[in-house]
Formats: C-alpha cells, structure tokens, sequence
C-alpha cells in the first residue's frame, strides 16, 4: 500500500513540511521517501519487552499528541 503524504520536519526552524510517499511493507514496516532530499526513511516495529517500562494511558497519549499538534508552527 502507498499513497502521498506530508511529513512535519520537527528539526527545521520555523517548521515545515516534506511532502512524500509513505509505503505500508507489512503491519511492521513502512517507509517514507522524501522527495525534495530524494531520501528513504525504513521504520519497523519494536518487537523486544522492555523491564520497568510502562506505556502511557491512552487518555495521556491523546493528550501528548495534542500538545505536539498544538505546537506546530505552519
């Protein structure tokens, strides 16, 4: 599966999109190509268990990702 997308380059200042393609491999892997810079990005999923870790609450993470929306500069 493919299709285009934007990705928010969190490192740049003011802030800025990367327009792209992200291409879903199999329920762990996908990437991304970012066509201005003609790179590929190759993620996969974590499949180890970490001792002492505890994931957030899923009402946390709504709020983390709202926090990190909320502090977009477009």
């Amino acid at each position: 599966m493919c299709f285009y997308g934007m990705d928010i380059d969190h490192f740049a200042y003011p802030r800025h999109c990367c327009p792209g393609v992200f291409i879903l491999f199999d329920e762990d892997h996908f990437g991304f190509i970012w066509l201005e810079e003609k790179y590929f990005f190759w993620y996969g999923r974590v499949q180890d268990t970490f001792q002492n870790v505890e994931a957030p609450s899923p009402q946390a993470f709504l709020e983390m990702l709202k926090d990190i929306q909320s502090s977009f500069i477009f």
